[in-house]
């Protein structure tokens, strides 16, 4: 059996692949992290295997029996049981959510310790990447990175900006998102001016600052077990883009093409792959006007829709198929 750890909310790509298992006939079971959380007993040990069985009495999950695993996501930030509680500046609220974030932590360390198989796509110890690890093990690779720094310090900042005057400030972990009366918020990359360096304290939270690299276009790769998949991103033709692609355009979108990377990058792209530990993934690089590539960061996780489509490259048929071969293995 195919088994698919998601989430409910806006995962299209998982829907995607499922139609391909289901088309090619291929038997598969979907859990998402928050039923997996809230729809679940966990029997423990009985019979000395853990037997997972959902609350309404429907189903039940030996995991013994998931031959092959698929683990796209978990669940996203705002999917959560406690999301109506009004936190506010109450010391003790936030104590309480705190706890209650770290005994779903468990649940779900449990439930992923108990699908041992080595047929998986996706590592769920690793969809939460460290980000610095990953620059350090990128240039390992022998890809080339920005010069970056992590400082709390002014005075290192601009000592570091002697040398590298334009830079840009990002975030440490993945993007910050909040919702306000109806409204999505989203952190994006960004340049640091004069006036703002200007009025910064002589000390503030630690902050990764990079070389802003010049960009004759972005690209947009997915991984998938030694293959790489490739887009060619026109974000530098609109402003709102120029910085970071994900600020959107609606109304006039970037130009995205199927891009053929270099042999000798794709090759880099594997050892990378392999010193993180991951057999899928969505990769950020830069190509400079001079023809340099720039290894920004992966995103385990990421969305490869929006490579798939654009580019024609099916690849929710050749993840299906990916998993439909293992699980025939």
């Amino acid at each position: 059996m195919i088994f698919i750890i998601s989430q409910a909310e806006g995962e299209h790509s998982t829907v995607a692949v499922m139609d391909w298992l289901h088309y090619k006939n291929a038997h598969h079971y979907r859990i998402n992290g928050l039923d997996a959380i809230l729809r679940h007993t966990y029997l423990l040990g009985n019979g000395n295997e853990t037997r997972i069985e959902r609350t309404d009495n429907t189903d039940t999950i030996l995991p013994s029996k998931t031959d092959t695993i698929w683990f796209r996501r978990w669940m996203s930030g705002k999917a959560t049981m406690f999301s109506s509680l009004e936190i506010g500046g109450d010391a003790n609220l936030i104590n309480v959510y705190n706890f209650l974030r770290k005994e779903n932590a468990t649940i779900r360390e449990y439930f992923l310790h108990n699908l041992k198989t080595n047929k998986t796509l996706g590592n769920p110890s690793k969809d939460a990447l460290n980000k610095l690890e990953v620059l350090v093990a990128a240039a390992q690779a022998g890809m080339d990175i920005p010069r970056s720094i992590v400082t709390s310090s002014k005075q290192h900042l601009l000592e570091f900006r002697q040398s590298v005057p334009d830079i840009i400030v990002k975030s440490l972990c993945n993007p910050a998102m909040y919702s306000y009366e109806g409204s999505n918020y989203v952190s994006y990359t960004a340049t640091f001016n004069e006036a703002q360096l200007a009025a910064l304290p002589a000390t503030f939270h630690p902050s990764l600052v990079q070389e802003n690299i010049p960009k004759a276009y972005e690209l947009r790769v997915f991984y998938l077990d030694g293959a790489c998949y490739a887009m060619a991103i026109f974000s530098q033709s609109n402003n709102q883009t120029a910085v970071d692609f994900r600020r959107y355009d609606r109304a006039t979108p970037n130009r995205n093409v199927p891009y053929k990377l270099p042999a000798e990058l794709s090759a880099k792209i594997g050892r990378l792959m392999q010193l993180i530990d991951l057999n899928c993934g969505s990769i950020d690089i830069v190509r400079t006007p001079e023809g340099k590539y720039y290894f920004l960061e992966v995103n385990p996780v990421g969305q490869f829709g929006m490579v798939s489509f654009p580019c024609n490259y099916f690849l929710e048929e050749k993840i299906a198929d990916w998993l439909i071969e293992k699980d025939q293995a």
